[in-house]
């Protein structure tokens, strides 16, 4: 007998006319009502270890929260433990090592770099294209030999404040000034007569950018994250080649840096993702 069928039966009335027989109507029926509220009571146990790694039914959809990619080749326990850890992991002194550290475990290959002797961070972002034999070459220059030179890594590189954000703005139907070839009484460029303005359809979601501030007193609160770097003669960084990440783990490997970077600081990610 399940619990809500007790609770049921403890709060019948006493008296013949009450006296439940086996398996008659008000029997089945007191058995469907407590079953209802089992099976009730069995889902929102499940909605109360939703976030529990070891207990969770939705393993797929909580590793996709802490951006980890779905491994087939571990068990669920192991995928299990692997969740775990990252979500209790707080601990940490906010230092680039030990950030090296939670990205060498979790298998990027990439190193951190301090933005020590400061430069400006913007250069060492737009400065990631490596020149073949060359790196002072600029696209397009030629070597000794008269030959094109070979660019590798273009791109700039992705800055890292607080993860992905976003900002959601209206999909107007009709701009104002966007069709002023439309007469009064017209049709619009969407052939409709009656579309006012103002209207949209839904909504529209935009990623959040960010750019490196011109002042020089923020440049040492950004460092950088990617493969192998390059430095001038005084220790500071000239340019960092892109490293390879696998583009399914592009939002691990955001988390990982947003988790453990030293507070207020940011991130140039320069990476390609293949």
């Amino acid at each position: 007998m399940s619990q809500h069928r007790e609770i049921i039966d403890s709060c019948l009335p006493e008296g013949p006319a009450w006296d439940v027989k086996t398996d008659d109507g008000m029997d089945n029926l007191f058995d469907g009502i407590a079953l209802n509220y089992d099976q009730l009571k069995e889902e929102l146990s499940k909605i109360g270890d939703l976030r529990r790694a070891f207990k969770t039914t939705s393993l797929d959809d909580l590793e996709k929260e802490y951006g980890i990619k779905k491994n087939t080749s571990l068990s669920d326990s192991v995928r299990r433990e692997k969740l775990f850890n990252i979500q209790t992991d707080n601990t940490g002194d906010g230092t680039d090592d030990l950030l090296q550290k939670r990205l060498d475990n979790a298998g990027f290959n990439v190193n951190v770099y301090r933005n020590c002797p400061v430069v400006n961070p913007e250069l060492v972002r737009k400065r990631n294209t490596v020149v073949m034999g060359a790196p002072d070459a600029i696209m397009g220059s030629k070597d000794i030999n008269g030959d094109y030179l070979i660019i590798m890594g273009l791109g700039a590189g992705e800055i890292i404040v607080n993860g992905t954000l976003f900002m959601q703005y209206p999909a107007y139907t009709l701009v104002l000034g966007a069709s002023p070839t439309v007469p009064m009484g017209g049709k619009n460029i969407l052939g409709d007569f009656n579309v006012n303005m103002g209207s949209f359809l839904g909504n529209k979601q935009k990623e959040v950018q960010y750019f490196i501030p011109s002042e020089s007193g923020y440049w040492p609160l950004i460092f950088f994250v990617g493969g192998q770097a390059v430095f001038n003669i005084d220790g500071s960084i000239n340019y960092i080649i892109k490293a390879n990440v696998d583009s399914d783990r592009r939002e691990e490997l955001k988390n990982l840096i947003v988790k453990y970077k030293p507070i207020y600081s940011w991130c140039v990610l320069i990476v390609n993702y293949i």
